[in-house]
This record gives C-alpha cells, sequence and structure tokens, in this order.
C-alpha cells in the first residue's frame, strides 16, 4: 500500500504503530512518530490510532515530563469515550508510572485505582490489571484490604499465573517488587532469582535484570554483593539513555562493599560515580554523600593510626561506621 494512489495511510499507521509495539529497528518511537504525520492532520474520526501512537510514545519516552505529555495527548482523545477502556487504561497506568499529578490526582496511586476501576475484573484485561497491582506495591498503597506492598505483587502473580505464556515480563516486575518488600535476606534472593529465571534470553529486559541483580548484591547473596552489583553495572552503562537513579545505586553498592571490607579498590570513586548522576538534593544523593563522608573520615583516621603507633602515642577508640566497628584514631 505504500506507493498506491488512493487514501491508504490509515493502513499504513497501524502498520507503523504495529512496528512500534514490536520495538523494530529500536525503541518504537521513529514509527509512532511517522504514524502521527500520517494521520494527525486527517479530516476522517482516527482518535484510536492517535491515541495509540500518542500512548507508544509515552511508553518509549526517557523522561517522565514527555511520558505524561503523551499520555496526556492520549487522554485528550478517548477518555471518557465508549470502547476506549484498554486505551485509558494504558494512559492511566502511564501516568502513574510517571508519578505525573495535576489537580485532581494528587500521586500515582490514584492512576492505578482509575485504571483498575475501568478493567479490574473484566475478561482480556489481566496484563492491565497485574500493572496496575504492580504499580500499587511500588508506591506502598495501602487500603482496609491490602495492609503491605507485597499484597499487590501477590495479587499481580495470581492474575499472570491464570495465563500461560506471554507473561514472564510482568511476572519478573512482580517478583523483584516481593524482593524488595521483602523483609529478609533469603526472601529477598528468592524473589530476584524467579525473576532472572523468567528474564533468561528475553530481549530488551536489561533494565529488570539490573535491578534483580543490584537486589541481590544487597541481599548479599553468595557473596558481598560486589559481583552483583559489577553485573548490574555492566548492563547499564551499556545503554544510552539510562536509568542515572538505578546506576547511581549499583555505584553506591559497590562503594558500600569495598568500604566494609576495607579493600583497595577506591570506594570513593565508586561513590563518587553514583554522586555525579544525582540531584544533591535527592535523597540517595544525601545518603552517598554521607557514605563518601564516612569514608574520607576513615582514611584520615586510618593514616592518623598509623603515625601515632610509628610514635608510640596511639590510644584507639571505636566506633561504629556503616554497621562495622572500626578503630580509630584518639584525638587529644
Amino acid at each position: 500500500i505504500k506507493n498506491k494512489k488512493t487514501d491508504n495511510e490509515v493502513l499504513l499507521a497501524q502498520a507503523y504503530i504495529g512496528l512500534g509495539n514490536a520495538k523494530y529497528q529500536g525503541d518504537g518511537s521513529d514509527w509512532y512518530n511517522k504514524a502521527l504525520e500520517l494521520i494527525k492532520n486527517k479530516k476522517t474520526d482516527n482518535e484510536v490510532l492517535l491515541a495509540q501512537a500518542y500512548i507508544g510514545l509515552g511508553k518509549a519516552a526517557s523522561n517522565n515530563d514527555d511520558k505524561a505529555k503523551y499520555y496526556n495527548e492520549a487522554l485528550k482523545l478517548i477518555e471518557g469515550k465508549l470502547g476506549y477502556e484498554n486505551l485509558v487504561a494504558q494512559a492511566y497506568i502511564g501516568l502513574g508510572n510517571a508519578k505525573y499529578t495535576n489537580d485532581k490526582v494528587k500521586n500515582s496511586a490514584e492512576w492505578y485505582n482509575e485504571a483498575l476501576k475501568l478493567i479490574e475484573g473484566k475478561l482480556g484485561y489481566e496484563n492491565l490489571v497485574a500493572q496496575a497491582y504492580i504499580g500499587l506495591g511500588n508506591a506502598r498503597y495501602i487500603n482496609d484490604k491490602v495492609k503491605n506492598s507485597g499484597e499487590w505483587y501477590n495479587e499481580a502473580i495470581k492474575v499472570l499465573e491464570n495465563k500461560k505464556t506471554g507473561n514472564e515480563v510482568l511476572l519478573a516486575q512482580a517478583y523483584i517488587g516481593l524482593g524488595n518488600a521483602a523483609s529478609n535476606n533469603n526472601d529477598k534472593a528468592k524473589y530476584y532469582n524467579k525473576a532472572l529465571e523468567l528474564l533468561k534470553n528475553i530481549a530488551g529486559t536489561e533494565i529488570l535484570q539490573a535491578q534483580a541483580y543490584i537486589g541481590l548484591g544487597n541481599a548479599r547473596y553468595k557473596g558481598n554483593g560486589s559481583d552483583w552489583y559489577n553485573k548490574a553495572r555492566i548492563i547499564l552503562e551499556k545503554i544510552s539513555n539510562v536509568d542515572k537513579l538505578l546506576l547511581a545505586k549499583a555505584y553506591q553498592g559497590l562503594g558500600q562493599t569495598y568500604f566494609i571490607l576495607d579493600e583497595i579498590n577506591s570506594p570513593d570513586k565508586w561513590y563518587n560515580k553514583g554522586l555525579s548522576l544525582l540531584d544533591e538534593k535527592g535523597d540517595l544523593y544525601k545518603i552517598i554523600k554521607k557514605s563518601l563522608d564516612n569514608y574520607m573520615e576513615y582514611i584520615s583516621d586510618k593514616k592518623c593510626v598509623n603515625n601515632r603507633v610509628r610514635n608510640n602515642n596511639y590510644k584507639p577508640y571505636s566506633r561504629n561506621i556503616n554497621n562495622n566497628y572500626r578503630r580509630r584514631c584518639y584525638r587529644n
């Protein structure tokens, strides 16, 4: 149809959207934009195709502001119209994931709940329902029935395990959520490993794999954690539009591990790499900065101890740094 003279823009747009959904030769954004170019200025009724293209662009966008912009464009076309529940729910979930708020909606959990009002309990919407449950878990939303975030991830798993195939990525997200919510390291490791088993050999899941590796590092699974943080780091450093917060967590993990082990692998190097990715006002920046300050103080004390031992005037005391007692130099 591409070289036909007749009006085949709609069919072409459908093909472009399909290629975008399949992430053919990229993240899909080029295909969604091609679809928009074909149908945006057409007089005919193409709200569904336009909304599909905008939702696709929202999913492909690399930052939350752009994501929210595209999802809101989709909602302008379809919100409140009968028969579009699937697309409206996708846009609501996307806005929740983008942490978008406005005068009416004050937090992510409200978007997920709005999506569930449209689709919960309906056949054919299982994947979207599971996405909303996972979103509520990530938002740590509780109500009269659900008392902790782990219950939302379990609800998502129940919905998904009733389907036979095609749910591996969503199941992995739910298991990573359960790992994050678990209270002991054995359970954490069990859930992260389940996620990695599901994601094995699935292209485009590198970020989820990195999340699971960082989780295994935090759980000190089969070692001190450094191997897992390095696995995550290697994956994330290859991604052009990387999630900076996630990469900073991998660097933070390496810094903490090498500090605790008192190794020569320059914990300060990894702390500084993490700080370079973050906003100074953010919580993770403050946590890493405090760890770096503790490490530099420890190095200073170590030099002081060495000098005083040589001069036979060392009087040590102990202080808890990073959950390890370290001998420090007495200051007169």
